[in-house]
């Protein structure tokens, strides 16, 4: 399911090679585990918080 969307993100930009997407893909992977143990030291934290929280460091993130 990852992949897939990895791949539906990518293929409207330049990113269109098959190495690009299979290393957007472990990236994506990379992140998610980050923040799930992230999450794990941070119980208190709600599923709204993570959100917000998401958002706030990917706009940050954007050129």
């Amino acid at each position: 399911m990852g992949a897939v969307g990895v791949a539906d993100f990518l293929h409207s930009s330049q990113a269109d090679e098959p190495l690009d997407a299979d290393l957007a893909t472990h990236l994506w992977y990379g992140i998610v585990s980050g923040a799930v143990a992230w999450w794990r030291h941070h119980p208190q934290q709600s599923a709204d918080d993570m959100t917000a929280r998401f958002e706030r460091i990917l706009a940050a993130l954007q050129p």
